[in-house]
């Protein structure tokens, strides 16, 4: 199948390189339009396709709340988009 590679450097401090690969089978314009760029505590920063005109965030336990902007850089990446608690 068709594969993602991310290589990333720690921004400070002394810990490795990481060199992250993953599936992308199926992926099309739509599920393959962001990749996770960064992720700094409780948020995450993507890569989007140059064809996503505008980008929205939503709680999805609470479906019913509107969904709010997200900034996007001229860049293509996005501001930090919050990643959701661990204990879900």
């Amino acid at each position: 199948g068709d594969r993602v590679v991310r290589y990333a450097e720690p921004l400070s401090g002394s810990g490795g390189a990481a060199l992250d690969f993953a599936r992308t089978d199926d992926a099309d314009v739509t599920t393959g339009a962001a990749v996770v760029v960064s992720r700094t505590g409780g948020s995450a920063r993507f890569l989007l396709a140059p064809w996503i005109e505008e980008s929205t965030t939503r709680d999805l336990l609470a479906p019913g709340t509107p969904a709010r902007p997200l900034a996007v850089g001229p860049d293509g990446v996005t501001a930090p988009a919050p990643r959701p608690a661990a204990n879900g």
